[in-house]
């Protein structure tokens, strides 16, 4: 059971080296105004369990409601994720935001992460619009295709059930005269 236990933390070890690697030198870092210096990398890299799943590095420490890291840097308290991202030199140019690709909203592996725009994001998630939008048949089997689509509408909407319902809608009002 002991050399399991050793080289489960020689693991861990070789995986906080490379983490500590990927997040940069230690030179300081400004992020919405608040400079990151060497003590409160060290203090974030604390906080990380690099074993996690599918390689994710995951955030030990506390939690947003919706289960995203959070991380308190002077008196501002800001997404963990997102000082990872900026520790490890990237930027996330204005209107886009950080996407987790690995899913794992407690993952802060830069390497799990993307500035992409909010359309892309919702779309790769596991969203209404991206469910809507995965759909190839409507609830009445048509396939909704670029020509079955109502042309005029912000949403993908049958053009088939579209003109039966109001086909239907035009007898029922005729019979109410």
């Amino acid at each position: 059971m002991l050399g399991y236990d050793l080289a489960r933390y020689r693991q861990a070890e070789a995986l906080r080296l490379r983490m500590k690697a990927v997040l940069g030198t230690p030179d300081t870092v400004c992020l919405c105004g608040i400079e990151i210096d060497a003590a409160m990398r060290e203090r974030f890299v604390a906080k990380i369990d690099p074993t996690g799943n599918r390689g994710c590095w995951e955030w030990t420490a506390s939690l947003s409601p919706k289960g995203y890291g959070k991380f308190r840097a002077g008196k501002k308290t800001m997404q963990a994720h997102r000082v990872s991202f900026a520790l490890a030199g990237n930027t996330v140019p204005e209107g886009l935001q950080i996407d987790h690709v690995c899913r794992n909203r407690k993952c802060v592996n830069p390497e799990h992460l993307e500035a992409v725009t909010g359309k892309v994001n919702t779309m790769r998630g596991d969203t209404i619009p991206a469910r809507h939008a995965a759909r190839t048949h409507c609830l009445h089997g048509h396939e909704l295709t670029e020509s079955n689509l109502v042309p005029s509408c912000p949403y993908r909407k049958c053009l088939t059930c579209n003109r039966e319902a109001a086909k239907a809608y035009a007898r029922w009002r005729r019979a109410n005269k």
